[in-house]
């Protein structure tokens, strides 16, 4: 499993981070948006991330300081771990980021064997929303 980050998200830094926007529906725990151009990748390569992240170290606590990413890859798939906050930092377990992949798969990816991903919300240790998106590890995750 290759680890990268934390690194500077490249998009300039907003005035207003759209965490903080009030949402204009209703509220939903979790959010998710399939494919979105982040390119294809093997499930079977997914899997094994997801694996190795929630039964390797899944306590391991990352540094996921405002407006970064930091991600883990196997073969073809990765996923990135993305604080937009402008001056919030947190912490994500490895455990986390492994929910996030099997949450994209069971929504977006259901009996294929290759997939374009997806994004979906999840938590830092201090409660803070943080995205998870699912990708080709081709690809950066800082846009």
């Amino acid at each position: 499993m290759v680890q990268e980050g934390p690194f500077p998200l490249t998009q300039p830094k907003p005035t207003t981070a759209p965490q903080s926007e009030l949402p204009t529906t209703g509220l939903e725990k979790r959010t998710t948006g399939c494919g979105g151009g982040f390119g294809s990748y093997n499930q079977a390569d997914a899997n094994e991330l997801q694996r190795q992240l929630q039964n390797y170290n899944p306590e391991k606590l990352v540094y996921l300081p405002a407006w970064s990413a930091y991600s883990w890859s196997v073969g073809t798939a990765k996923v990135c771990a993305i604080n937009m906050y402008l001056s919030d930092n947190t912490h994500v377990k490895e455990w986390e980021a492994g929910w996030g992949m099997g949450y994209v798969r069971d929504m977006c990816c259901a009996g294929k064997s290759s997939c374009t991903g997806g994004i979906c919300s999840g938590h830092g240790d201090s409660g803070l929303s943080v995205d998870f998106r699912v990708q080709n590890s081709a690809r950066s995750c800082s846009w």
